[in-house]
């Protein structure tokens, strides 16, 4: 195992049990009544669960002879991740919870490995709109509608 992905994997979890301990203070809301800590606390629990996947991976694989870190693209798709989870807070209250969810979503899926855009935005639209669909209007939550209104 390399000392800079461990080092990596090591900020990811750090990151986020602090998603994890921030959610929690926002108020996680009732099973009918979401708080605004709910989707905080799931994005930070799959963090930590994927990047102690990620550790175990990289314990359990044989390295390659010769290869460095830098020559590894993994590392920018984790960034890319961060980075759209990232943006993704701020385009939410903009943007509201539909488009902004279906553009990250569809991001998301494209960069897991979804061989073209048409498959990852069927994927998000469907995603998406389950979710609206169950917290919307089976549990009546409110979500930012945004500039679009909707």
């Amino acid at each position: 195992m390399k000392i800079i992905e461990l080092a990596f994997n090591l900020a990811l979890i750090l990151v986020g049990g602090v998603f994890c301990i921030s959610s929690v203070t926002l108020g996680l809301g009732k099973a009918n009544e979401p708080g605004p800590g709910l989707i905080p606390l799931g994005t930070g629990i799959a963090l930590v669960l994927f990047s102690l996947g990620a550790t175990a991976e990289s314990y359990l694989e044989k390295e390659p002879e010769g290869e460095i870190f830098s020559q590894n693209k993994r590392w920018r798709l984790v960034l890319g991740v961060l980075a759209s989870v990232f943006a993704y807070t701020f385009a939410l209250p903009i943007l509201g919870f539909l488009l902004a969810t279906f553009l990250l979503l569809a991001w998301l899926f494209k960069a897991s490995g979804v061989k073209n855009w048409r498959g990852a935005f069927l994927a998000s639209l469907v995603t998406t709109g389950s979710a609206y669909l169950i917290f919307a209007y089976l549990l009546q939550g409110n979500f930012p509608k945004g500039i679009v209104g909707f």
